[in-house]
């Protein structure tokens, strides 16, 4: 995998994880994601790996550890949702700018038996099944 571009831009000091740190763990990539200053790829395995400026760009460990069986990836410019598992014992996980959508536990106990998600700018909207 490559990147190219400015991924820390100079009127920030870089707060989220570098490429190059990260370019080792990048094999058999299916999809990559984006925010507006993050990346994040879906790996073959279920697992992701995330890159570039801020918040979505370095999930935390407790974050990492629920991010198995990643189903899809989804985005707002700030943030990121993961759908894990299949079917009824589908979530999703957030994580990047509280405000960008990262924070969802206060809908937490509902993001069960997700069907799909979908963000936007600054929100998520997920259809769970019946």
């Amino acid at each position: 995998m490559l990147e190219w571009g400015n991924p820390f831009p100079e009127a920030s000091p870089p707060s989220g994880t570098a490429f190059q740190d990260v370019q080792h763990k990048l094999k058999n990539v299916l999809k990559i994601y984006h925010t507006d200053e993050a990346f994040a790829a879906l790996l073959a395995d279920g697992s992701i790996v995330c890159w570039g400026d801020g918040s979505a760009a370095d999930p935390s460990e407790s974050v990492y550890e629920l991010l198995v069986n990643v189903q899809s990836i989804h985005s707002t410019s700030g943030a990121f949702a993961a759908v894990v598992g299949t079917g009824i014992d589908s979530s999703v996980i957030t994580w990047g700018r509280d405000d960008h959508g990262g924070d969802s536990s206060s809908v937490k106990h509902l993001l069960k038996n997700v069907l799909m998600v979908k963000g936007n700018a600054l929100a998520f909207a997920a259809l769970r099944g019946k």
